[in-house]
């Protein structure tokens, strides 16, 4: 199932687009907005059915490409689809990681090239991310954007590069939901691997310059295991 929101104010273009939709995906589950703030006000109490937004970008209340950005802050995995009257929003759509933008009138053929694009994005992104609790919030995290997870006390730190999740769990339970790119270095520390760019001998250094300790216990095994994850291409 592949869980589609529609939103523009403009109700017969969105019953167009709904239409089309429709007869472009199968297995669908769409639901559909005429403003910016009854979409963002659905997102927030259904991050896990939302796949696919069709978003117009002059809405009355807001703006379209200013709203995804909000809705991508809370699902990075989202697929993001751009519709407008007005082209010149063409280069402003690139300030956040978009399926296609679409000129209206909306070309059939275009729009089910883009649609399917979108769903095959989501597809491939589905396993990429986790989802955790924290009170009464519930946030979609997806595994490209971790760098590290810390252990302090009875819980985690999840630490990206904009915002730092905390979740009751202990560090070796949480790695068991990640991949494989993610190795425990030490009893209190995880790293992403893809995140590394140096390796010295006690530490690891990530892209955003953050430091992750490796215990002198697990030093030739995070060693051993971020090599041959590299390929043994490691010197």
């Amino acid at each position: 199932m592949i869980n589609i929101l529609i939103c523009d104010d403009n109700m017969a273009h969105l019953e167009y687009i709904r239409q089309l939709t429709l007869k472009s995906v199968d297995n669908a589950r769409i639901v559909h907005f005429s403003n910016g703030d009854d979409l963002m006000d659905y997102f927030e109490k259904n991050l896990h059915r939302a796949d696919i937004i069709i978003c117009d970008i002059e809405l009355d209340s807001a703006n379209g490409i200013e709203l995804s950005k909000r809705l991508k802050s809370l699902n990075s995995n989202i697929q993001i689809v751009f519709v407008s009257a007005y082209v010149e929003y063409f280069e402003d759509v690139y300030s956040i990681d978009h399926v296609c933008f679409l000129a209206k009138p909306i070309d059939t053929h275009k729009f089910r090239r883009a649609i399917q694009k979108a769903v095959k994005k989501s597809i491939e992104s589905r396993e990429k991310y986790i989802t955790i609790t924290n009170k009464n919030d519930v946030y979609a995290i997806n595994l490209n954007d971790i760098d590290y997870i810390e252990a302090a006390l009875r819980q985690i730190k999840i630490y990206t590069k904009d915002i730092v999740y905390t979740k009751y769990s202990k560090i070796d339970e949480f790695v068991k939901l990640l991949d494989n790119r993610f190795l425990v270095c030490h009893k209190s520390f995880a790293v992403n691997m893809d995140k590394i760019v140096t390796l010295s001998k006690n530490r690891f250094i990530l892209e955003s310059k953050a430091e992750v300790p490796i215990s002198k216990s697990r030093s030739d095994y995070s060693k051993a295991r971020f090599i041959d994850y590299l390929g043994g291409a490691y010197e």
